[in-house]
């Protein structure tokens, strides 16, 4: 039995219009179905935020619906709440700035929480995400989640009032005791808001523990993200950390975020972009260190390296060296994604800073793999023109590893 379509959903809440008389005489279920088929009805939800005169199409609404259907709530297992931007005719951007639908407030998510008790995966897109609703009392139970995802969200204010808003996320992490996987892809001005202004301290740190955390930073001139997120919440349980910095201030997030996991952390995937010069320059000063983890296995680092003029590189390198040389001995994976050049055309400091790299490597006695690119599609998926490229760019590595690093080719620990 498929998922029935968006449209089908958004019609029978238009129907109804936020009815609950209506919506007790409602059933989903058609009755000549037979067996167990109706049990698989609505494993996934998907529930699109209206325009502003279209008040019944949110969330309060759908818990509204939920409160009346027993079936709906023991079944869905996946639950997307999102604006639909490209239904919007006026052009207001990625944000609408007004209507009370857009609004979801901590209550609202506990509300659907308290229903669907089989739930693993939620996901807010494109929405306002606001803080406890005054007129109303806080859950008086935590909730477990698989999947958490906060992508491009804002706070009521956003843009108008210079209010602080990184108690919106705090509220919503309060309401959970564990998330597995956590994804906060740049959800902006949420952030920053719950700190106090003459210590740099968040006031109440949130007890929520995550066992994985993916953080895509918002672009460069948006404020960051280090107060709520490194300083708000608990990571002592953290096991995988996927980051992507666009700021300087981000890296400083990292650290703190890195200092409190302690010994769980097992795979850190560090991005750190395209830093401008200054910045770099800085994190040669004081660089990222990773030394807190102490039981870390598998490392990604990315920087961009090639394409860039003889003082970035250089400076680029060095951030690099320092960063590997913080790195823990256990670590058993390492995959280090940079252009490199062709083997033969190096000069003389390149091939100085690939010697030092490769004594860095040194230090990692149970080193089983070492990449230099992550793993790609399958062969099936990709293009002849992709393919040829691909082979092109192994061919290259393969050449520079044979030329400037024979033990570990010889071990089997590079992957090509």
């Amino acid at each position: 039995m498929q998922d029935f379509a968006q449209e089908l959903v958004d019609s029978v809440i238009d129907l109804l219009h936020n009815d609950k008389a209506a919506l007790k005489s409602c059933s989903l279920v058609c009755r000549s179905w037979e067996g167990p088929a109706h049990y698989h009805l609505f494993t996934s939800v998907t529930v699109t935020i209206g325009r502003p005169e279209e008040e019944w199409r949110s969330l309060p609404v759908f818990a509204d619906l939920l409160d009346v259907s027993q079936t709906l709530c023991t079944n869905i297992r996946n639950l997307k709440v999102e604006y639909d931007i490209n239904g919007d005719q006026d052009g207001q951007g990625l944000v609408p700035l007004i209507g009370s639908n857009y609004l979801i407030t901590p209550n609202d998510i506990a509300r659907v929480l308290e229903k669907l008790l089989k739930l693993r995966s939620l996901s807010f897109k494109h929405l306002l995400l606001g803080t406890y609703s005054a007129d109303r009392s806080h859950p008086s139970q935590q909730f477990r989640l698989e999947h958490l995802t906060i992508e491009d969200c804002h706070s009521p204010d956003w843009g108008i009032l210079p209010e602080p808003m990184g108690q919106s996320l705090l509220d919503i992490m309060g309401l959970f005791i564990e998330i597995d996987h956590l994804r906060l892809n740049r959800p902006a001005e949420l952030i920053g808001g719950a700190v106090n202004d003459s210590t740099g301290e968040v006031r109440d740190r949130v007890p929520v523990y995550i066992s994985s955390l993916s953080l895509l930073f918002p672009r460069q001139g948006v404020p960051p993200l280090v107060h709520t997120v490194a300083k708000g919440l608990s990571f002592s349980k953290l096991t995988s950390f996927t980051v992507s910095c666009t700021h300087e201030d981000d890296i400083a997030a990292v650290g703190e975020i890195l200092k409190t996991t302690g010994s769980t952390l097992l795979h850190l995937d560090f991005n750190l972009g395209q830093l401008d010069y200054d910045a770099l320059l800085r994190q040669l000063q004081e660089p990222l260190r990773i030394s807190p983890c102490t039981n870390l296995e598998h490392f990604v680092f990315r920087l961009a390296i090639e394409g860039y003029d003889r003082n970035y590189q250089q400076i680029a390198w060095e951030v690099t060296l320092r960063i590997l040389l913080s790195v823990t001995r256990s670590l058993r994976t390492l995959t280090f994604l940079t252009f490199i050049s062709d083997p033969s055309a190096l000069d003389e400091l390149e091939r100085h800073y690939w010697i030092q790299f490769r004594e860095r490597l040194n230090r990692f006695h149970h080193l089983e793999s070492l990449a230099f690119t992550l793993p790609t599609e399958e062969e099936g998926t990709r293009t002849e023109e992709e393919n040829t490229r691909f082979e092109r760019e192994n061919a290259v590595v393969r050449e520079f590893a044979q030329d400037m690093l024979p033990r570990l080719v010889a071990r089997g620990v590079i992957r090509i």
